[in-house]
């Protein structure tokens, strides 16, 4: 919907850093520049009107419309604000799995590419589309890399993929700065080995240390449904029974 004497009237879906999502009536270009508006009933603040710069846009399959993700351009200091404002009363489509992607999963990978600050990076969280990176130096919003993140899966080769910068900025907590890259031109194989890390890494961050050692490859499983024994035994309790003699 439009208003004829305001910004394009959207819904909100989900704010994360300075990227809000969001439902609109039309497709928008991503890198385009545009002002939107939210409603907020039960606000004293009645409505938030925010510049943004597109960086996706694609037909909802949940609701009339399109679900967009744009950059917000505000102050960093104010961002905390808006989206505890918005997720408090911005009224939400319905939307079901249509909006949703995959959880960012917290992870430290050692990353390489050119294009990066010293050609090398950590990673700080990942997800099936996209990564943060806590880097040297300063990196150019838009600008494309190629990374190769080193995996800690066993059963999960390194993952060579493509990114775009989404947002880069000063890393407060230690020196750097936290960029954000969304992947793009993913093939069919790289999108099953980010599939594949994921669910491992998900399973290993929620599971037990047999769930983790299973997600990570170390006990595998036979067809009767037996587990073989890890490769890596824990280590004996401090003050426990020694381990018994070895068998000739």
């Amino acid at each position: 919907m439009f208003g004829f004497l305001g910004p394009e009237i959207v819904k909100f879906v989900d704010m994360r850093e300075a990227l809000l999502t969001f439902v609109c009536a039309r497709a928008k270009k991503a890198g385009s520049a545009c002002k939107v508006r939210l409603v907020l009933p039960g606000c004293k603040t009645k409505k938030v009107d925010l510049n943004l710069r597109i960086v996706t846009s694609r037909p909802s399959s949940g609701a009339k419309g399109h679900i967009c993700v744009g950059f917000v351009i505000m102050s960093e200091e104010f961002l905390g604000e808006l989206e505890d404002l918005l997720r408090s009363y911005a009224e939400r489509p319905d939307l079901g799995m249509a909006a949703r992607r995959s959880p960012r999963l917290p992870i430290s990978l050692k990353t390489m590419g050119r294009e990066l600050p010293g050609f090398s990076c950590v990673t700080v969280d990942i997800s099936q589309h996209g990564v943060r990176l806590n880097c040297h130096g300063a990196m150019k919003q838009g600008q494309v890399v190629n990374l190769i993140l080193e995996s800690d899966v066993a059963s999960v080769d390194n993952m060579r993929v493509r990114g775009r910068v989404v947002w880069c900025r000063e890393n407060k907590e230690v020196k750097g700065y936290l960029v954000g890259v969304e992947f793009v031109e993913i093939t069919p194989a790289q999108a099953d080995a980010l599939e594949r890390y994921n669910k491992s890494l998900a399973g290993r961050l929620r599971g037990n240390v047999m769930h983790r050692q299973i997600a990570d490859g170390e006990i595998t499983v036979r067809p009767d449904g037996a587990e073989e024994e890890a490769i890596i035994k824990p280590p004996s309790v401090a003050g426990g029974p020694p381990p018994p003699p070895p068998t000739s």
